[in-house]
């Protein structure tokens, strides 16, 4: 929910269920990796997973060759880990020019659109 919250532009509602979990799931009490929202089946590492993408603004068509990125925050320098089937790669957003490193594997990309913030349509 938060993350998909945060997808469609509410990125406070998001981060205050994030906060509340979080808060919950610290270790101290419960197992930081099993939220009973989740099913109760270590599910947080995919929960997790795509808070990255929705804080991120990150979409990627390998039909189209094309990869949109858009932070939802406006912490500068932005930085985030992203994974497609082909390979492994980290965008940072900066004030000025910005940077797609793919450490392994390979991305083929025609288009990269920066969407600054804004939800990533195809």
């Amino acid at each position: 929910m938060a993350s998909h919250l945060i997808a469609e532009g509410f990125v406070k509602e998001g981060l205050t269920i994030v906060k509340a979990l979080r808060s919950r799931y610290d270790g101290r009490i419960r197992n930081p990796w099993n939220e009973y929202e989740c099913g109760n089946y270590y599910a947080r590492a995919m929960a997790s997973y795509a808070l990255l993408g929705a804080l991120a603004g990150f979409r990627y068509s390998a039909v189209e060759r094309t990869l949109w990125f858009g932070p939802r925050l406006s912490v500068r320098p932005f930085q985030a880990f992203f994974s497609t089937a082909s390979g492994l790669a980290r965008l940072c957003w900066m004030p000025g020019p910005s940077a797609l490193n793919c450490f392994e594997g390979e991305l083929r990309i025609e288009k990269l659109v920066l969407t600054n913030g804004r939800s990533p349509e195809p």
